[in-house]
């Protein structure tokens, strides 16, 4: 059996929280702020665990990388597009 890779190893708390529970921002935000979304802070920056996230919905690794990139498709700044 192939070892799975995944393309990302952390996202973004708005990006989990609509993963997880297809949740706002904010709300996002505020699981991070209780615990119910497990976060690593980088200075300011607060991101998630992909292997995290993979783990609580029981997913093989690199399984979710298709949602994050359409998330982040549907996400970027107009100016991007």
């Amino acid at each position: 059996m192939p070892q799975h890779e995944r393309r990302y190893l952390t996202i973004t708390v708005p990006c989990a929280g609509a993963i997880l529970a297809n949740v706002s921002r904010g709300t996002a935000y505020e699981l991070a702020k209780t615990g119910d979304l497990e976060v690593i802070q980088v200075g300011r920056k607060k991101v998630v665990a992909v292997a995290w996230l993979e783990a609580k919905l029981g997913l093989e690794p690199g399984e979710l990388d298709s949602r994050i990139d359409t998330w982040r498709a549907e996400n970027r700044p107009a100016q991007w597009r």
